[in-house]
Order: C-alpha cells, then sequence, then structure tokens
C-alpha cells in the first residue's frame, strides 16, 4: 500500500494531449488510499518552457509547484503539473509504475495544499475526501473561521 508522496515512475505514459504518443512521466501521489480509493496522481516535467523558477507553489495561470534540484528526492528541477490529476486503480501501480521513493511530509503537504488551493472548488466531494479526509477538512475549517476573526 502506498501513502501520500510516493513517487512512480512510468515509462509508457499516454500523453492525453497528443493521442497515441507515450513517454517517460513521473508522477506524485496526492492522496493516501483506503483498500478500496484509487490513487490520486499528479505528473510532474522537468522542462522549463515559460514557467517560473521560484521553489513552492506558484500562484499564477500555470497552476505548479517547482522544487529545485536537491530540495526533496527528485534530481532535476521539478515543477509539478496541478492543472489535471489521475485516478489509478491500486492493485496495477505495481505491475505499471517503478515506485522511486517518497517525498519528505513537508514537502507533500505543500504540494497538496498547493493543489487544492488551485482546484478545490473544481473537485467531486468523493475526490476532496480522498485527498483530505473529513477530519482534516474540519480542521481546516476551523483554522480558516479562526483566522478570519483576527
Amino acid at each position: 500500500m502506498y501513502s501520500r508522496g510516493a513517487v512512480f515512475f512510468d515509462d509508457n505514459f499516454r500523453y492525453l494531449n497528443t493521442p497515441g504518443e507515450t513517454g517517460e512521466k513521473i508522477l506524485i501521489l496526492i492522496n493516501t488510499p483506503k483498500s478500496d480509493d484509487h490513487l490520486i496522481l499528479v505528473k510532474t516535467t522537468s522542462q522549463q518552457h515559460s514557467k517560473p523558477q521560484l521553489p513552492g507553489c506558484i500562484d499564477s495561470h500555470h497552476k505548479i509547484f517547482y522544487m529545485p534540484v536537491g530540495s526533496d528526492i527528485l534530481s532535476k528541477n521539478t515543477w509539478i503539473q496541478l492543472d489535471d490529476h489521475f485516478l489509478f486503480q491500486q492493485q496495477h501501480a505495481a505491475k505499471v509504475f517503478k515506485h522511486l521513493g517518497n517525498l519528505k511530509p513537508k514537502t507533500i503537504k505543500n504540494i497538496v495544499d498547493c493543489f487544492l488551493l488551485h482546484n478545490e472548488d473544481d473537485l467531486s466531494p468523493i475526490i476532496k475526501n480522498m485527498i483530505l479526509p473529513p477530519v482534516s477538512q474540519g480542521i481546516q475549517a476551523l483554522a480558516a473561521k479562526f483566522n478570519n476573526k483576527r
């Protein structure tokens, strides 16, 4: 069983925007799935193109989280693409992906927070509960309420 922050390598990733094209891709797990849950994965890229090189959550039209080389287990400057997520059945993960390791707890917390900042309004309640269990949502709501009173 994998937990939030697991990093996977897929050597046969199917690109949605170019049908039929496959390639290598590193994916990050953003939930800790129960036995019957799907893995919720986000993809990464080491291609900068026009993306900023500011570490952490980038609150712009890019919907990305930037991790410079050496900030965790990834060996290149990496942009985590938070504009989309993928559901994958757990029982097939070991057959399809190579598990590379796990991100540090603080790193994955920051990535998940950034993902929710960019996407929370567009997620179904089921997906939201898989990423952020109900107890965490309650604590988050209380913290927001407390912060608004200050």
